[in-house]
C-alpha cells in the first residue's frame, strides 16, 4: 500500500511538471512570434526610409537621346507618381496586412504583448511601430472578455444585488471609469454572475483552463463571505470550489473540495482604500485532484499553504461561473470598487 501511495504521490509530481513545461513552451513560442513580428515591423520600416530616400533624391542630369528629352521623363514621372510606401498610427487598430502576410484589410485584434517584448521595443527609435505592435496580435490569442465598465453592465451575465445595494459606475481620477459594488448595512449581497461573450452568457468548459484578472479597492476590511466566488450552479455538490473572502483584515482565498473539507490556501494582508491586484487561474476538472488553482497578487506568482503554486483539487462542478463584487458582512456597509475586469485563457491575457 505505501509502494502504491509512494508510485501515485511520483505521478503527481511529474503529471505537476509535465504542465508547467507546457505552459513555460507557450510562453516561449508566443514570446519568439511576438519578435518575429517586431523584425518584420523593423523590416519595412527600413524600406520605406530606403523608398523615401529614394524619392526624394533629385535625377541626375541627361542629355536627351533618340528623341525622348527631359520634359517626356517629367511627364512619365507625373503619372506614376511617387513610390507607394505604407503608414500606420497608433489612433488604427490595424496593422498592414502585409507585416504578416495576410489578405489585404485583414485586422488583428488587441492584445498586449508581454511584458520583456514591450520593454525591449520601447528601446527602439521606432515609437508608431512599437506603439501600434503593442495592440495587435493573432486572434487566438486575444483575451476571452474585457468587462469595461464604460460599457455598462450588459458585459455581466446577470446581477445578483440585493436592494438598496446597487452597482453602478463612478470616475477615479486617476483609473476613468470603474465598477462600485454597493452593499449597504442590512443587506447581504451585490455581485455580478458570470459574464457575457458576443451578447450572451458565456459558458465555461470542463476540461479547459481560465484565468480571470481585476484590481480592487475595499471601503472595509470587515470579515465576510467573499469578494469573488467561482460558484457552482445546476446538480452541484461543492457550492463554491473557490472563494477570496475578508478574514481578519486578511484577504483569503478557500478551497472547497466535494467530501465538504474547507481548505485556506492562501492570504495576505490589505487595507481598506488600498488597491490590489488579482489574477486568479483554473484549470477546471470535475475530478477530486485534476485541477488546479493558480494566483497572482499584485503581480507576483503566489505560493499556497502546501507549498506549491498550484493547488490540485475540483474545479469544475456541474456548472461554474466568477462573480465579482460583495457578499456577507451583512451588519456593515461595504463598497467594493474593482478595475480593469478581464477573463482569458492564460496569465497574460489578464495580467
Amino acid at each position: 500500500m505505501l509502494e502504491l501511495e509512494r508510485i501515485t504521490a511520483r505521478r503527481n509530481e511529474l503529471d505537476t511538471l509535465a504542465e508547467e513545461l507546457a505552459k513555460q513552451s507557450a510562453e516561449v513560442q508566443a514570446e519568439r512570434e511576438e519578435l518575429v513580428i517586431a523584425e518584420r515591423v523593423l523590416h519595412r520600416l527600413a524600406e520605406q526610409d530606403r523608398a523615401v530616400a529614394e524619392a526624394n533624391r533629385p535625377p541626375p542630369r541627361r542629355r536627351p537621346v533618340g528623341g525622348t528629352g527631359g520634359s517626356a521623363h517629367r511627364r512619365a514621372v507625373a503619372r506614376e507618381g511617387p513610390p507607394k510606401v505604407w503608414t500606420w498610427s497608433c489612433q488604427s487598430a490595424t496593422v498592414p496586412a502585409r507585416l504578416r502576410s495576410a489578405p489585404e484589410g485583414a485586422e488583428m485584434p488587441i492584445r498586449p504583448m508581454t511584458r520583456r517584448t514591450r520593454t525591449l521595443l520601447s528601446a527602439l527609435p521606432v515609437g508608431a511601430a512599437v506603439c501600434q505592435l503593442a495592440l495587435a496580435w493573432p486572434a487566438q490569442a486575444a483575451s476571452l472578455w474585457t468587462g469595461d465598465a464604460s460599457g455598462g453592465t450588459s458585459v455581466f451575465g446577470l446581477l445578483n444585488c440585493d436592494a438598496p445595494g446597487t452597482i453602478t459606475t463612478v470616475n477615479d481620477a486617476q483609473r476613468g471609469t470603474i465598477w462600485k459594488y454597493s452593499k449597504p448595512s442590512g443587506s447581504n449581497r451585490c455581485e455580478s454572475h458570470g459574464i457575457k461573450v458576443d451578447g450572451a452568457k458565456y459558458t465555461f468548459q470542463n476540461g479547459k483552463t481560465y484565468w480571470f484578472g481585476w484590481s480592487s479597492k475595499l471601503s472595509s476590511t470587515v470579515d465576510n463571505n467573499a469578494n469573488f466566488q467561482w460558484k457552482s450552479y445546476g446538480d452541484h455538490i461543492q457550492n463554491w470550489p473557490v472563494v477570496l473572502k475578508m478574514i481578519g483584515g486578511r484577504a483569503t482565498v478557500i478551497q472547497r473540495q466535494p467530501d465538504g473539507n474547507v481548505y485556506t490556501i492562501w492570504s495576505a494582508p490589505v487595507s481598506a482604500g488600498q488597491w490590489n491586484r488579482y489574477a486568479i487561474g483554473l484549470h477546471l476538472s470535475d475530478a477530486t485532484k485534476g485541477g488546479w488553482v493558480e494566483l497572482y497578487f499584485n503581480g507576483r506568482h503566489q505560493t499556497f499553504s502546501d507549498g506549491t503554486t498550484r493547488w490540485a483539487c475540483r474545479t469544475f462542478d456541474s456548472s461554474n461561473d466568477p462573480k465579482w463584487g460583495t457578499y456577507g458582512a451583512e451588519g456593515s456597509s461595504v463598497v467594493n470598487y474593482i478595475d480593469d475586469l478581464k477573463a482569458g485563457t492564460t496569465y497574460g491575457d489578464v495580467d
